[in-house]
């Protein structure tokens, strides 16, 4: 673990050895009167705007010659290529991170919808998940910008409460992501109705998901067009309410 470490490690400041464009980055997006969180939140953002290709359905030779889609070397050419895969996004915000003065790292978790990760069994492949570690001001965050739905400080339930390897200069560390809080992901209904004479309801029902709650939804409607994100609500809404219910 400590020799993998240090290669991970130094894959991540190869990467974001463009510390000129970086601060220039951190300088447009961020200022000087934010706060160590505030100024997190919006470099967060700004890697979220990254197009995440792992997203999208793998492209043929010729699709991609079309498109111009070009490897990301380094920070630099994802700025202004304004794609890459999701080790590229994460990979950007350790850079802008650094920029702004704050610690950061390349975390590897084993993420728990199906691996239990041994560190006696030696096999990085365990470890399949990216995220991000930042020190900013006394607190300590674990981030995934590259799971493009989930909010700020939130991450993906697979990525909650499992161990993983934090990637240091010197090798690694042993880390394990916070658990997922409840208030993290929430279904909350309201309904303004109204019962009539025939004992018939009628009227308005409004459904908020936050968190995951949202970010799954919207990951998994995600090439789906507005009409058709309305019919998959509709549906599970409808699923609440007696049969016959429109």
């Amino acid at each position: 673990w400590k020799r993998i470490g240090k290669k991970w490690s130094s894959d991540v400041d190869h990467f974001v050895n463009k510390k000129k464009e970086l601060a220039a980055e951190v300088a447009k997006d961020t200022a000087s009167t934010d706060t160590p969180e505030a100024k997190l939140r919006k470099l967060y953002a700004r890697a979220q705007q990254i197009r995440n290709l792992d997203f999208e359905d793998q492209k043929s030779e010729r699709e991609a010659k079309q498109e111009q889609i070009k490897p990301n070397k380094n920070a630099e050419d994802i700025l202004q290529h304004g794609y890459g895969h999701s080790l590229d996004i994460n990979f950007l915000l350790i850079g802008l991170a650094r920029a702004a003065g704050f610690e950061a790292a390349e975390v590897r978790v084993a993420p728990r919808s199906g691996m239990y990760f041994v560190p006696a069994r030696e096999s990085a492949r365990d470890l399949s998940a990216e995220v991000v570690w930042v020190r900013a001001g006394s607190k300590e965050y674990y981030l995934d910008p590259a799971a493009a739905y989930y909010p700020f400080g939130v991450l993906p339930w697979y990525e909650t409460a499992t161990p993983g390897v934090r990637a240091i200069k010197d090798g690694s560390e042993s880390i394990m992501t916070p658990a997922p809080v409840s208030t993290d992901s929430t279904i909350v209904r309201h309904a303004d109705v109204a019962v009539g004479a025939d004992m018939q309801i009628s009227g308005k029902v409004q459904v908020d998901f936050t968190g995951q709650e949202a970010a799954t939804r919207r990951y998994d409607d995600r090439d789906e067009d507005d009409a058709g994100r309305k019919k998959t609500l509709a549906q599970e809404i409808k699923g609440w309410l007696p049969v016959g219910s429109t």
